[in-house]
């Protein structure tokens, strides 16, 4: 019976271990887990409702429990922001001092999706509970496709609005559109701004019907003539069938026209049945480059020269020619003949004065030497000429002695006697110097 007893109770201790463990322990775990402090409750940001029309919201941050839309979450059990300020939207051009407007609550996950979070909600929670300045909304243009042309819209430019089209914010300008298909343009606010207009366009865009393919037509070339100065300068327009040159919007003329400064002409298909292909365009800067006169081709006319001889001395002479001047030893020389008296060189050289070019030799040297084979003339000893020095001859003159007239005695002061020397000596040196080439002449 003891043994017994004592099996008994070991199977009462084995199912009690057994139900401690699947039971009593996980929940004595579970315990210890929870003994710690509470999590802390998430906080959200909102615009809360105040009573004034010049300050609508106040901005604040409060835990979930304060906007979870529970009642009796929130502290002491009263109702909470989402629940108790649930009036709609401030409307800065519909809300009166002494109206009620709501909160603007972000979503709270897994209890609702916020409160006023329209676009205008959106925006003053952006702008941190601040009414943004209303931004009217300019409206985008569309244009159709046609036969000729492609379509397009246009992105008016608003002060505090962006636009976006297939969500990728786009440019204010016209846009193309080259095929048919669907467009659509929305707005948005730029910060501290909200839209008072609509925010949203589609448009349809429609292949067009009937077309025929246009015959394609290249436009000749226009061509510039810029020359010197701005007198001459023109460009021609070609005469090119089914095309039509214009300057802004006049229509210029096949042949030349005059120009000045930068010219650009634009080509056009006169009608929708043809289709330019490049260039469209001519373009061009006329200058003012100063006109240069060529010069004018001069020939040069040789110098001539004489040499030395055993009477003369030597020359060269220099020619008058127009557009010419002539040099020696680099300094100017005149026309007309230039006397050379010993033997040397000289050089003459061209040069061509303004405005001419010269066409032939520009130097030329003459070499002027010692004339050879010359003899001392003498006074003829026996000639009966009476050459002397064989430069001078005096023919003897014969004549027939005058009586003498009377003349007045004078009295002799001594100056006859002085010059009835100097002219006795004078004649003494002439004979002297007369005898001395004759004894020359005769050992000769």
């Amino acid at each position: 019976m003891k043994k017994g007893l004592i099996a008994s109770l070991r199977v009462g201790l084995a199912a009690f271990v057994m139900l401690f463990a699947t039971n009593l322990l996980p929940l004595a775990a579970a315990s210890a887990l929870t003994d710690g402090p509470p999590p802390a409750e998430p906080r959200f940001t909102i615009c809360h409702a105040t009573a004034s029309v010049s300050h609508p919201y106040d901005e604040i941050t409060v835990p979930q429990s304060a906007v979870d839309g529970v009642a009796g979450s929130s502290v002491n059990g009263q109702p909470d922001h989402y629940s108790e300020h649930n009036d709609p939207l401030f409307n800065p051009l519909t809300t009166h001092q002494g109206d009620k407007w709501g909160d603007i609550i972000p979503a709270v996950p897994s209890y609702h999706s916020g409160l006023n979070l329209s676009v205008a909600g959106l925006a003053i929670l952006a702008n941190h509970c601040d009414i943004p300045t209303p931004a009217p909304t300019g409206t985008p243009i569309f244009t159709v496709l046609t036969c000729d042309a492609n379509g397009s819209y246009t992105i008016p430019t608003t002060e505090g609005v962006r636009y976006l089209v297939d969500h990728s914010i786009v440019a204010a300008g016209t846009h193309t559109v080259p095929a048919a298909g669907t467009v659509t343009v929305t707005a948005e606010p730029l910060p501290g701004f909200t839209l008072t207009g609509l925010d949203s366009w589609t448009f349809t865009f429609t292949a067009p019907t009937g077309c025929t393919t246009p015959t394609r037509v290249t436009a000749g070339v226009v061509t510039f003539n810029d020359g010197c100065g701005i007198e001459n300068d023109s460009y021609t327009i070609p005469n090119t069938p089914n095309v039509t040159y214009k300057i802004g919007t006049s229509v210029l003329s096949a042949g030349e026209h005059s120009a000045t400064g930068t010219v650009t002409i634009i080509a056009y298909a006169v009608d929708p049945g043809y289709v330019l292909t490049a260039p469209y365009t001519f373009t061009h800067d006329f200058t003012n480059v100063p006109c240069v006169t060529p010069p004018t081709p001069v020939p040069t006319v040789a110098p001539t020269s004489a040499n030395l001889t055993c009477n003369n001395d030597g020359s060269y002479t220099i020619p008058t020619t127009v557009g010419v001047r002539y040099l020696v030893d680099n300094s100017i020389v005149a026309a007309g003949p230039h006397t050379v008296a010993a033997a040397g060189t000289v050089t003459v050289t061209a040069e061509a004065l303004t405005g001419f070019t010269l066409t032939g030799p520009a130097s030329w040297t003459f070499t002027f030497t010692t004339p050879t084979d010359c003899t001392t003339p003498g006074l003829g000893g026996g000639d009966t000429n009476g050459t002397v020095l064989g430069i001078l001859t005096v023919a003897p003159v014969v004549t027939a002695p005058k009586a003498p007239a009377p003349q007045p005695e004078l009295v002799n002061t001594g100056q006859n006697s002085i010059v009835d020397m100097i002219v006795g000596l004078a004649i003494a040196g002439i004979a002297l110097t007369t005898a001395g080439l004759a004894r020359r002449r005769q050992t000769t």
